[in-house]
């Protein structure tokens, strides 16, 4: 991959550029994935997962952290759908129409609680994608993005009670 000539830029003190990290990044998914995926492939997932989150993300202060995950997720499930490798475990996406919240709670009590025996992932979508052969529950939940602390805990346990059915369902125990 042709790198970019960061060293002629002036920074300010404590901003750094992300071409660095997300170059480094392109280089351990390249290893990664190697011999299921093009350079050129992993180079614009990594792009794409950067540019989706810094325009979308209230708080960039784990970006980082988030570009990683999701473009390694991204890439993940790319190879699963093509065969390139297995897919042992169940999956499941949370989808909050709204990104208030709820897609993120519920994707984390449910990658606690199945103990990794399931892959799970979370997205918000506007309006959500439809997949035949796929199974979909719509789980009416409050929106938490304003409610009191107290209401956020109730939508919370709300969520971790669909969550335990759902991996009952799953044949998952959960921890």
């Amino acid at each position: 991959m042709d790198r970019l000539d960061i060293g002629a830029r002036h920074g300010l003190p404590g901003i750094t550029y992300p071409d660095r990290f997300l170059h480094a990044l392109t280089d351990e998914l390249e290893a990664d994935f190697a011999g299921i995926f093009a350079a050129e492939t992993i180079e614009r997932y990594v792009l794409e997962s950067h540019t989706a989150l810094l325009r979308t993300s209230a708080v960039k202060a784990h970006l980082v952290t988030r570009v990683t995950r999701f473009a390694k997720d991204r890439l993940h499930a790319l190879a699963e759908a093509k065969g390139a490798i297995p897919q042992d475990r169940p999956s499941v996406l949370f989808v909050c129409v709204r990104n208030a919240g709820r897609s993120q709670m519920a994707a984390a009590i449910a990658a606690e609680r199945s103990g990794g025996r399931l892959i799970v992932r979370s997205a918000g979508s506007v309006p959500a994608a439809f997949y035949p052969g796929k199974h979909y529950e719509d789980w009416q939940l409050d929106d938490p993005e304003h409610a009191a602390p107290s209401d956020v805990r109730r939508i919370r346990d709300e969520i971790t009670v669909h969550v335990d059915r759902m991996l009952g369902q799953l044949g998952i125990a959960h921890s």
